[in-house]
């Protein structure tokens, strides 16, 4: 099942000092952007590796997260591409499916005035979108069902 419990604890990590999952400030800019793409991968990762229909790519799906982010900052451009294409890898994974990922880019926003109401918001945006893939499984009885 997509998890908005296990990415919020991941994105609590380098988003939210006021949780007791934070993992302490950044010493340098280099630091800090490796600890941000690092953690949205496993934020996405943890999020996704128990999706049903089940995916044997998850690792994979990270993989190409972290390749399109690289050690740059994340824009919000690259932070939609990285995460569509996480999507895809993670959708093919899916055996015995035609898997068709999220069909709208992920928009992200909040209107959260503390920490752990925005990565709230965050997990819950990013799982629905997560949520809006489809799997058709391809043999009789040939349902088509949103990912789980």
């Amino acid at each position: 099942m997509i998890s908005e419990s296990a990415f919020k604890a991941e994105i609590e990590k380098f988003c939210n000092p006021q949780s007791p999952n934070y993992l302490g400030d950044p010493q340098t800019r280099a630091e800090a952007i490796l600890k941000a793409n690092q953690g949205w991968a496993n934020a996405l990762y943890e999020c996704a590796k128990n999706i049903s229909p089940v995916s044997t790519n998850a690792n994979a799906a990270k993989t190409t997260f972290l390749e399109i982010v690289g050690t740059e900052v994340i824009t919000l451009e690259i932070l939609q591409q990285a995460v569509s294409q996480f999507a895809l890898t993670l959708g093919q994974g899916m055996s015995g499916y035609n898997s068709t990922p999220p069909p709208a880019p992920l928009m992200l926003s909040s209107s959260a005035t503390d920490y752990d109401s925005n990565c709230s918001q965050m997990a819950s945006q990013v799982c629905n979108w997560l949520r809006t893939g489809q799997s058709t499984l391809i043999a009789p009885p040939y349902t088509t069902g949103p990912w789980l």
